[in-house]
């Protein structure tokens, strides 16, 4: 027996994962989307796998500059994350307020606080 979509997407939501948000651009430039489809693939040379659709403001930026930075979000950060998933209705750079940022030494936006910020260079694969 088949599943239905909305059955496959209750099943999936209670499945536990680090939850992130991916930064990149300057100024009003800055895009972030919130992602879970994030992992690790190895550690020599450092690589993560981050699933972003190439079609979102995000992705079209780090197209663009080929950076980003995945922050790795702390318990406390829920309504940050919902807001970088779009539930709040913004988009670009009003994402970003209010909010902890810093920028970064290669100017992009850093969640200050988070677990961790990983500052990456994409490889983009189709």
């Amino acid at each position: 027996m088949q599943t239905s979509p909305e059955n496959f997407r209750q099943a999936m939501a209670m499945f536990p994962g680090a939850v992130t948000v991916v930064t990149t651009g300057e100024g009003d430039g800055r895009r972030g989307m919130t992602a879970t489809a994030v992992c690790s693939v190895t550690d020599d040379p450092p690589s993560l796998l981050v699933c972003i659709n190439r079609k979102t403001e995000t992705g079209v930026e780090i197209s663009r500059n080929g950076r980003f930075c995945v922050q790795l979000l702390n318990d406390r950060d829920h309504a940050l994350a919902l807001r970088f998933a779009g539930a709040t209705g913004l988009h670009g750079a009003e994402k970003f307020e209010p909010g902890r940022w810093q920028t970064c030494v290669l100017g992009m936006p850093r969640l200050e606080g988070a677990r961790a910020a990983l500052f990456l260079r994409g490889h983009g694969r189709a």
